[in-house]
């Protein structure tokens, strides 16, 4: 099975699954947001034989990924999936500070992050 870490909010996340030459039939998958919500999940056999299964996350946080064959967990199954939302990203109280285009600067700054409707401050150094 193909590793799957991230995904992007309101993007296609896919990963593939080695049948074996097992039917994709015997599989199911399984993706939950992260407060058990169901999130739809669209699987088809690739040309190699391959199962593809695609999904697309609604909610940051962690989702949970389950692959069976035969009603069984797959090894490793459940996965999980941390879905992040570039747009809800701020950084704000960024200091003025001498820099010119194309040239990195680096500063104390505060990072929001939407989670789960709530904002949680973060302190970084960008």
């Amino acid at each position: 099975m193909s590793r799957l870490y991230q995904a992007r909010v309101g993007k296609v996340t896919s990963f593939h699954i080695e049948t074996l030459g097992r039917s994709a039939r015997e599989f199911d998958v399984v993706v939950s947001g992260p407060i058990g919500s169901a999130v739809p999940v669209r699987c088809y056999q690739t040309k190699t034989g391959k199962l593809q299964a695609e999904f697309t996350a609604r909610e940051v946080g962690t989702h949970k990924v389950e692959v069976l064959h035969q009603a069984k967990h797959v090894s490793g199954s459940p996965f999980t999936c941390q879905a992040f939302d570039p747009d809800n990203v701020r950084i704000v109280d960024i200091p003025t500070t001498q820099g010119n285009v194309g040239e990195k600067v680096s500063f104390n700054g505060k990072l929001f992050l939407a989670l789960l409707n709530s904002c949680a401050t973060n302190f970084v150094t960008l």
